[in-house]
């Protein structure tokens, strides 16, 4: 899409956005500029996941997927504008029949480049984002106006993340955010018949293993917190269940995120 627009306007991609997104909803500290950067912009350190600092920022020539500098208040006017769009109350960049579309699932739950949950006054538009040293998350709801986003200059930051996010939805009332549980005894005998790879894709699969008697996914280090002994959820939202096969022998795993 970055290059099919290029393409289309014979412009470079910082200014095709510049002008068709930030400077209509005055998004000031925001571009997709990489190594020259205009004079009003300071940076944020970018932070390894054992806390050192790289020394030099990252260049992302696929700036549409990796490129966006910006801030929390700028974020914050584009899900202003999309809540506003679908409301019928605004069209600076999407009209409000595009940005409805933007807002309808298109495959399981993922609409034209946002993740779509909830129904009824609950649904609510979010995306994540992270590259080398950052990690950031934005979320709202079009019909209560509610929303918020987070972004941090460290990696591997996803629970802390979605913590602040879940503390911003009990304090303001979101509608189906917060979902209570209730943690269970699991005897470790139990732990040691959920370990194994789960194929998720034919080219990812996650690893389940026990760690000083923590049930984890290997690859990220998230916990598996026990409600039952086959229903697990993660600190950052997700929710998974081992199902077993007629001999009571675990066979898969069933992971529920957002």
């Amino acid at each position: 899409l970055q290059q099919l627009l290029i393409d289309v306007t014979g412009k470079p991609f910082p200014e095709i956005i510049l002008q068709t997104v930030f400077q209509r909803l005055k998004m000031l500290h925001s571009t997709f500029q990489q190594a020259a950067l205009p004079n009003n912009f300071s940076v944020a350190t970018a932070h390894q996941a054992s806390g050192e600092k790289y020394e030099c920022p990252f260049i992302y020539p696929e700036m549409a997927a990796a490129g966006l500098r910006s801030t929390p208040s700028d974020l914050a006017r584009f899900v202003i504008e999309i809540q506003k769009s679908s409301l019928g109350n605004t069209g600076k960049v999407l009209s409000t029949e595009m940005t409805r579309r933007m807002l309808t699932p298109q495959i399981e739950n993922a609409g034209l480049g946002v993740f779509i949950a909830g129904k009824g006054r609950a649904v609510r538009f979010s995306h994540g984002g992270g590259n080398q040293g950052f990690f950031s998350y934005m979320i709202g709801y079009p019909e209560t106006g509610q929303g918020a986003v987070v972004m941090v200059n460290g990696m591997d930051y996803w629970g802390l993340v979605h913590e602040i996010v879940r503390g911003i939805a009990a304090e303001y009332g979101w509608p189906d955010y917060i979902h209570e549980h209730t943690l269970a005894k699991v005897d470790s005998a139990v732990y040691s018949k959920l370990v194994g790879r789960y194929e998720i894709t034919s080219d990812f699969a996650l690893t389940v293993a026990i760690d000083n008697g923590r049930l984890l996914f290997k690859e990220s280090e998230g916990e598996l917190l026990p409600e039952s002994e086959t229903q697990f959820f993660l600190m950052d939202g997700r929710r998974v269940t081992f199902t077993k096969d007629e001999r009571g022998i675990v066979n898969e795993m069933v992971i529920q995120q957002n």
